[in-house]
């Protein structure tokens, strides 16, 4: 194994979960901002744009992000004609999905005022989707600095420019502009970076350049299109059958997914580019490597699943009020759907690796539907719990499939060997959970935040090696993030 390319993994990831707990934190506080000032009418609006936007913004994106980190991360020096090809297509797809927003709200009868607001925070919601493009010819060349910089730069003025506008008494429109504004600026700042100091984009009108792109992309496009819908439909559902509060508790209980999930999509999007160049040049190297990132995502979430399990009790009230009570028993059930999602993560990052990506399209799209499906008979019955079986029922069907597929082509995992030392290690961890719950919810959790790194250290789950990655991974981070980082060779 090439000891450069397991640092510059283990220093991209670092970097990259840094990233999300920063931006993750800064966007809760400008959440409870907007929430508080913006009343909860005004709120609602502006939550409805944002999805609305976004919904939009999936067919701007077209997939793109995880096939530049794909396959530039393999062919760098095709990065100017990626690039180019990749501004000209975004610049269509994006006029054409503002565009088509635009005529959405207007053929659904919203008022003059309305259409407004949501096109123009609907379209601030598109360009930080269009920030996952330019992230991506970042990771393809191994600079998560980058964009830490850039994500770091949207999230300090989207929340400095649009906290300031809400406190000096401006309204909902006039926070949309300044986020369209905002991340326009961090879209231009992003590109300057590339432009800068990765290539220089060959632009091209050419269609049968263009098309290559969109030719290799739409699996991408179709799985993100599918896990939108099987992500939203149990809520449409409980809507439309089970009423507002009742969607509220789930809501309440899926929303931790969500705050979790950066976990695992930063630590794929580390290992993506290395395994994707990986698979060309040594298949042995590759496997070891889809190993550890499939340990590592079981090490992460064991101890989350097992937290909420134990603890959902005393922190939900705290979290969310004494009104959401219900919500710490769906969450010790959806604490396991958190799991599955994980080593979700890590499999079909492996199937991307090896250009598998109209397979892993193929398996989202059953489970899509088996979603709908079960929704339907679950839900009328037994109302939100049904939604969260449903969930778990999903998420299993997934990782059994993907598991057969990968076991298929030769990629038998041995989850067991290494889920065994996590395991023992989150055991000891809940037994510590179990005799510190009465003393405080803070000291519980630093308690068990402290036995179960140290468990996994005395069980040596971690070979020499890989704590000598750790070592220099975090060299990495800090030599990248203080500016005295030197360019490693892109390919291996």
């Amino acid at each position: 194994m090439n000891k450069q390319i397991e640092t510059r993994i283990f220093g991209n990831a670092g970097i990259l979960i840094g990233t999300q707990v920063f931006t993750k934190l800064i966007g809760t506080i400008f959440t409870i901002v907007v929430a508080r000032k913006l009343g909860v009418e005004d709120y609602g609006l502006y939550a409805f744009a944002v999805t609305f936007g976004h919904v939009f913004g999936i067919g701007a994106l077209f997939g793109f992000p995880r096939l530049i980190t794909r396959d530039v991360a393999r062919e760098t020096e095709k990065t100017n004609e990626t690039l180019g090809s990749i501004l000209v297509l975004e610049a269509v797809l994006s006029c054409l999905a503002i565009a088509a927003m635009v005529l959405t709200l207007s053929l659904l009868g919203y008022s003059f005022h309305r259409i407004v607001i949501v096109s123009i925070a609907g379209s601030a919601t598109i360009l930080t989707i269009l920030l996952d493009v330019v992230a991506a010819f970042f990771r393809a060349h191994h600079r998560m600095d980058l964009e830490a910089r850039m994500r770091f730069s949207a999230s300090f003025l989207n929340m400095s420019l649009g906290a300031g506008v809400l406190l000096l008494g401006y309204g909902i429109l006039e926070l949309a502009v300044i986020q369209f504004i905002v991340f326009s600026i961090v879209l231009i700042f992003g590109l300057y970076m590339i432009f800068g100091k990765l290539a220089r984009p060959s632009i091209t009108l050419k269609w049968h350049i263009l098309r290559k792109p969109l030719e290799s992309s739409w699996p991408f496009f179709l799985s993100s299109v599918c896990v939108l819908i099987y992500g939203s439909v149990a809520t449409i559902f409980l809507s439309m059958m089970k009423g507002d509060h009742v969607t509220g508790l789930y809501a309440g209980a899926m929303n931790f997914t969500r705050i979790v999930g950066f976990l695992p999509a930063s630590l794929v999007g580390a290992f993506l580019p290395a395994m994707a160049q990986l698979w060309r040049s040594s298949p042995d190297d590759w496997w070891t490597v889809y190993l550890r990132s499939v340990k590592y995502l079981i090490i992460m979430a064991l101890p989350i699943t097992v937290g909420l399990v134990m603890l959902s009790d005393q922190f939900v009230p705290i979290v969310l009020g004494n009104e959401y009570a219900e919500v710490a028993t769906i969450l010790k059930m959806v604490a396991w759907v958190i799991l599955l999602i994980f080593l979700n993560w890590g499999m079909s990052n492996a199937l991307i690796s090896i250009d598998r990506e109209k397979t892993e399209m193929r398996i989202v799209m059953v489970v899509m539907v088996f979603n709908i499906f079960t929704n339907l008979l679950l839900i009328p019955g037994w109302g939100v719990y049904g939604a969260v079986i449903t969930s778990l029922l999903t998420e299993g069907l997934m990782l059994l499939i993907l598991s057969i597929v990968l076991s298929k082509a030769g990629f038998r995992l041995p989850l067991s060997h290494l889920s065994l030392k996590p395991v023992i290690s989150v055991g000891v961890m809940a037994v510590s959970v179990h005799f510190t719950r009465d003393i405080g919810l803070i000291s519980t959790v630093l308690t068990a935040a402290a036995v179960y790194p140290l468990t996994l250290f005395v069980l040596k789950t971690f070979d020499k090696e890989e704590l000598e990655l750790m070592r220099s991974g975090w060299t990495v981070v800090l030599a990248r993030l203080t500016g005295r980082y030197k360019r490693e060779p892109s390919r291996p």
